[in-house]
């Protein structure tokens, strides 16, 4: 499954001047989802569920499988913006990764995770909170 990770401004603060350190591009949530969007235009079989991290964006494409270590995959990979750093360990260990739990000093000791019923999608989520690794905010392209 294709997971792409992009590094983006603050999710406080949609400014370009507030992005991560390690963003190469400056650019908005906004524009990011953009460039998803422009992308399933062109390939209307593709589709996307758009998450939202602490620094950024994850894309995960549901409709079709992709090979790591395929060099049209990174072109891919690259025309969303994808974390270099990101895509060289796609690269390196012939795999896509995600975070599943939150770095742990991020967390406090009285932190416990709570879900809800999302109705848009049919699914028991968690609930967002400042220690959700991520959240859906976009299906893009073919479901």
């Amino acid at each position: 499954m294709l997971i792409i990770d992009v590094d983006i401004c603050s999710p406080w603060n949609d400014e370009i001047q507030d992005c991560a350190k390690s963003s190469q591009i400056a650019m908005t949530q906004r524009q990011a989802i953009s460039a998803v969007k422009s992308l399933t235009e062109q390939f209307p079989k593709l589709g996307f569920r758009v998450y939202r991290t602490r620094n950024g964006l994850r894309h995960v494409c549901t409709t079709q499988p992709f090979d790591p270590l395929d060099p049209a995959t990174h072109r891919l990979m690259q025309s969303f913006y994808v974390d270099p750093l990101y895509a060289r360990l796609c690269k390196f260990q012939s795999t896509f990764r995600a975070r599943l739990t939150p770095k742990p000093w991020r967390v406090d000791e009285d932190y416990a995770e709570r879900f809800v019923y999302d109705r848009v999608t049919r699914l028991v989520l968690p609930e967002p909170s400042n220690y959700a690794v991520c959240y859906l905010i976009d299906i893009v392209g073919d479901q």
